[in-house]
């Protein structure tokens, strides 16, 4: 956010953001007062033209604080608004604290309201926001992660397939070597249309596999960008980690400075173990479950 001077005026604004509209209140914070809440197209042109008429109405300078719940919106609505000389933030949904405590109703008017309230009070964590060359390789390296569980699932598939129609690969276990795939080029069917069928889950996962090995190509040369390379070669050093997989992390984390501690960086990943213990009973839970694919 930008600094304020004393002759300025901050107003929070939340944005409670859905694919079709977005909800918006405005608070200020010294005079504890919240205003101008409406719901609008779900466009950065009608934020902005929401902001510029809140400026119409008051006569001395306003600086504007907006946010917004990180989400399968994105990063768009923040780019644009700071674009236009807006300070905004995406802010992590599990660190925000609602000094209003929790509502047993919950609509996007009170969403607003309250994403405005924590802007204030200042009681969340903010989303690194990636610079769109690096977004756009996170979602290169994203579509190929879809491809590949496609592939698997095709694969899947195929093997249920001939089990249930009595084709069973001989040397059950060792499926997808050279050997099988060989194997798999002499399965015949008498009848026709069992035959076609097979046919289709064949050529699913044939032309997956191939996809894949096309994306896998790609991905060394991104690994060869001057934006990640220096990371890339570091990562590959490490035993386990090959190009694509440090590819994968790089453009993931992208600024790995921003964890200050080893401990951060793993809670980040959602390698932490948790703990429910009380007294002399001590519970260790599993790993906790971080999703990918959320705008962190």
């Amino acid at each position: 956010m930008e600094s304020i001077t004393r002759n300025e005026k901050i107003l929070y604004v939340g944005i409670d953001v859905h694919k079709d509209t977005y909800s918006l209140c405005s608070f200020d914070f010294h005079k504890n007062e919240l205003s101008d809440e409406m719901t609008i197209k779900a466009t950065t042109k009608a934020v902005i033209k929401y902001l510029e008429a809140i400026k119409k109405k008051h006569m001395e300078e306003i600086l504007f604080a907006c946010g917004y719940e990180a989400g399968p919106t994105g990063y768009g609505l923040c780019r644009g608004l700071q674009k236009a000389g807006y300070g905004c933030v995406v802010m992590a949904p599990t660190t925000m604290s609602n000094p209003d405590g929790k509502k047993r109703v919950k609509t996007d008017r009170i969403d607003a309201r309250a994403i405005a309230r924590i802007l204030a009070y200042k009681s969340y964590s903010q989303v690194h926001l990636p610079s769109e060359e690096m977004e756009a390789l996170k979602e290169y390296t994203r579509a190929r992660d879809a491809k590949k569980r496609m592939f698997k699932k095709a694969k899947q598939e195929l093997l249920s397939f001939q089990l249930r129609n009595g084709k069973s690969y001989p040397e059950s276990g060792n499926y997808w070597t050279e050997k099988f795939f060989k194997w798999i080029k002499t399965v015949q069917f008498s009848e026709k249309w069992m035959q076609e069928a097979f046919n289709e889950y064949l050529a699913e996962v044939y032309s997956l596999k191939a996809k894949i090995e096309l994306m896998d190509m790609k991905i060394r040369e991104i690994a060869e960008l001057e934006i990640i390379k220096d990371k890339v070669d570091k990562l590959v050093c490490f035993s386990g980690i090959d190009v694509t997989t440090a590819v994968e992390t790089v453009v993931e984390i992208h600024d790995f400075t921003r964890f200050a501690t080893a401990a951060q960086f793993v809670s980040y990943l959602g390698l932490c173990p948790g703990e429910d213990s009380s007294g002399k009973t001590k519970n260790m839970l599993p790993l906790s479950s971080r999703k990918r694919g959320t705008s962190a």
